[in-house]
C-alpha cells in the first residue's frame, strides 16, 4: 500500500468516525448562510507573484519538519514576511495537523487561511466552514468531475474558495471542466512524492487566461520563484523550505526576493 492509499484510508475512517459523533444533517441545520470569510482567491492577485506559505510540522516522507512547533507563531512571522495568505496542513496521523489549528491562526492574523487536507466528503466541506477556512484544497486526482463540480458550488455556497489540485494532464482537464477559477499544480506526484518542477512548466501552457495559477512543492530559491513568474504564474505554495529554517520571516524574504 503506497503512503497515499494510507492517507486516503486513514482519511476515510476518519470521517465516518466523525460523522457518528456529529451527523451532516447537524451541520446543514446549523448553516442557514455563507460564513463571513476571507477572499483567499483575491489576496493572489496582486502585484507580482504571490506566496501562499504553509504551515506543517510532519512530512510523510521527511518526519518532524520543526521540532519548536506553534501555529500562531509561525503564521505572523509568515505575515510579516509578506505572505498573501496561508495553507494550513488539518491532518492529524500524517501531519501533524489539527483542524482547531484555523481558528486559532484566524484570531492572530489577517491573512486568508487554506484549509490543506484531503477533502474526500461533503461533510468535510461544512467541517472547514465552521472551522473558519476560508479555502479548502480539493486534489483532483481524488475525485471525480462530479465530485469536483458539487464541491467548488457547496463550498462557493458556505463562502468559501477552492485550491484544485492537479498533476497531470487528466486531472486538468477534470478540473477545468468542474468549473474551477484557481488552480494549482503540484510538483510533487502523491503516488510517489517524487517531486518534479517541470510539471508545472509543462501544464501552465495548458491553462486558459482568466484562471489564477499557483505552483506547490519542491520550491526552494528565488530563482526558482522567479522561473514561476515567468511562466504565468500567480502564486507559489512554499512550506518544507521555509519550516525547516530557524528564521522563517528572513528565509521568505529571500526566497521571494522582497
Amino acid at each position: 500500500m503506497t503512503i497515499l492509499e494510507k492517507i486516503v484510508a486513514s482519511k476515510r475512517k476518519e470521517i465516518e468516525e466523525r460523522k457518528k459523533r456529529r451527523p451532516l444533517s447537524d451541520f446543514k441545520r446549523e448553516t442557514e448562510k455563507p460564513i463571513t470569510t476571507r477572499d483567499f482567491k483575491g489576496s493572489l492577485r496582486g502585484t507580482g507573484i504571490q506566496l501562499i506559505g504553509e504551515i506543517k510540522k510532519i512530512s510523510p516522507v521527511h518526519g518532524v519538519l520543526r521540532q519548536a512547533f506553534d501555529p500562531v507563531t509561525l503564521a505572523l512571522a509568515f505575515q510579516k514576511g509578506g505572505a498573501a495568505s496561508l495553507s494550513v496542513l488539518t491532518d492529524g496521523p500524517f501531519f501533524g495537523g489539527h483542524l482547531s489549528y484555523l481558528q486559532e491562526i484566524k484570531t492572530s492574523v489577517a491573512l486568508p487561511i487554506l484549509r490543506k487536507d484531503f477533502i474526500l466528503d461533503e461533510y468535510q466541506l461544512y467541517e472547514s466552514a465552521e472551522a473558519s477556512a476560508d479555502a479548502i484544497l480539493l486534489i483532483s486526482s481524488l475525485l471525480t468531475e462530479k465530485e469536483l463540480s458539487s464541491f467548488i458550488q457547496c463550498a462557493g455556497g458556505l463562502g468559501m474558495s477552492c485550491l484544485a489540485e492537479v498533476h497531470s494532464e487528466e486531472d486538468l482537464k477534470k478540473t477545468l471542466t468542474a468549473g474551477a477559477e484557481v488552480i494549482g499544480i503540484n510538483n510533487r506526484n502523491l503516488q510517489t512524492f517524487e517531486v518534479d518542477l517541470s510539471t508545472s512548466e509543462r501544464l501552465v501552457r495548458r491553462i486558459p487566461k482568466g484562471k489564477i495559477i499557483v505552483s506547490e512543492s519542491g520550491i526552494h530559491s528565488h530563482e526558482e520563484v522567479s522561473h514561476l513568474e515567468t511562466l504565468g504564474f500567480h502564486a507559489v505554495l512554499i512550506g518544507q523550505a521555509f519550516m525547516e529554517h530557524s528564521d522563517l520571516e528572513k528565509a521568505v524574504r529571500q526566497v521571494m526576493g522582497w
